[in-house]
C-alpha cells in the first residue's frame, strides 16, 4: 500500500468518444464553483473542470469542505467498436505537499527521541504518521470509489 493513494482503472463503454465527451460535458461546469471560499451546495453538476480533445481534467464539486477530492484525469480512446476511457485519480497536489511536509516534520521528531533515547518521542511522531496514513487511505478511498460507481454509471449506462 503506498503513502500516497492513487487509483487507475479502465472503463469499457460501448458510446462514441464524442458522446462519452458530451457527456462529460453535460456533467462538468467550466470553474470551481466554490472559489469564493463560502461552500455551494450541488451546482447543478457533479463535476467542474476541462475537457480535450480526447481527454478531460475533472474534480467532484464538494458539497462541504473535503480535502480528500481527488483530480481526475481521463484519456479517452476508441478501440474496435468500444470506447476505452482511462482513468487515473489522484490526491490533490496541496493535500500531497501537506502530507509530504508533515511526515517530513513527523520523522524529525523521531529522529530526535531516537538520538535523546526518549519513549514519547518515538511513539507519538510514528503514531502521528500512521493516523496520518490511515484517514489519508481511509477518506481518499471512499471518494475514489463514489466516483468511480458514479462515473461508470454515467459512461457505461
Amino acid at each position: 500500500m503506498k503513502f500516497l493513494p492513487k487509483s487507475k482503472f479502465d472503463i469499457v463503454s460501448h458510446k462514441s468518444p464524442e458522446t462519452i465527451l458530451k457527456i462529460i460535458q453535460s456533467n462538468t461546469t467550466s470553474s470551481n464553483p466554490n472559489k469564493s471560499g463560502f461552500p455551494k451546495l450541488n451546482y447543478g453538476t457533479p463535476y467542474y473542470g476541462e475537457l480535450y480533445r480526447n481527454g478531460f481534467h475533472i474534480t467532484p464539486v464538494p458539497v462541504v469542505r473535503n480535502s480528500f477530492l481527488p483530480d481526475i484525469y481521463g484519456i479517452i480512446e476508441p478501440k474496435e467498436g468500444k470506447t476505452m476511457i482511462h482513468i487515473t485519480m489522484r490526491l490533490k497536489s496541496y493535500v500531497t505537499i501537506f502530507l509530504v511536509f508533515f511526515t517530513a516534520f513527523a520523522c524529525l521528531f523521531f529522529l530526535i527521541g531516537c538520538a535523546v533515547k526518549s519513549i514519547e518521542l518515538i511513539i507519538g511522531p510514528l503514531g502521528l504518521i500512521l493516523c496520518a496514513h490511515f484517514m489519508t487511505q481511509l477518506f481518499f478511498r471512499t471518494e475514489i470509489n463514489s466516483n468511480k460507481e458514479l462515473l461508470t454509471r454515467l459512461l457505461v449506462d
